[in-house]
């Protein structure tokens, strides 16, 4: 759905229609609590928000902890820099508040790079 909103150049409020529209039986059921609970709470329901619920219900906090492990330790090694980039970009969303400003996220993956590299960069 990420590279589809990326494409669409969505709006948070139409990444979060878009997702709901998706979604079939259980999810489904699962959404309309959701939506439920934040009118009843007449609190917004943001992307992030969204997102991190649907993380919460769907993947295993021992799958996210494991996840978050790899990011934490992620080093290039054997990987071209185009192989440690799109494993640092795929892990960095389970934990995006690890590195949640660009500065930060520019530091942790410079800091995985080999030592060869980085002092080029």
């Amino acid at each position: 759905m990420e590279k589809a909103f990326a494409v669409l150049r969505c709006q948070d409020d139409e990444k979060i229609l878009f997702a709901s529209y998706m979604m079939q039986g259980e999810a489904f059921n699962w959404w309309l609590m959701l939506e439920h609970k934040y009118e009843q709470d007449r609190e917004p329901l943001t992307w992030e928000k969204f997102r991190g619920a649907f993380y919460d219900k769907y993947f295993l906090w021992s799958v996210r902890t494991q996840k978050e492990h790899e990011f934490i330790h992620l080093k290039q090694r054997n990987m071209t820099v185009a192989e440690y980039e799109a494993k640092f970009t795929e892990l960095n969303k389970f934990v995006p508040k690890l590195v949640e400003d660009e500065l930060d996220r520019a530091h942790k993956f410079e800091m995985g790079l080999k030592t060869e590299i980085r002092k080029q960069v």
